[in-house]
């Protein structure tokens, strides 16, 4: 597990697939162009201050 730069404005529940935006170079639940990493293991919400979240690194659920 590992905590990683996350965009701020997206909250994160448990279990949450996180993808790594390379373009911004930092984590999305966004799957669009993106690659998958692993999930979240920890809730984050989506304030400007929440930047870091907890990623489990290749795991698909």
């Amino acid at each position: 597990m590992f905590d990683l730069t996350k965009v701020a404005s997206q909250a994160w529940t448990v279990g949450a697939k996180v993808y790594w935006d390379d373009t911004k170079k930092r984590c999305t639940t966004v799957a669009t162009d993106n690659t998958l990493i692993g999930v979240a293991v920890e809730a984050v919400a989506s304030g400007a201050g929440d930047t870091i979240g907890r990623v489990r690194l290749n795991a698909t659920s």
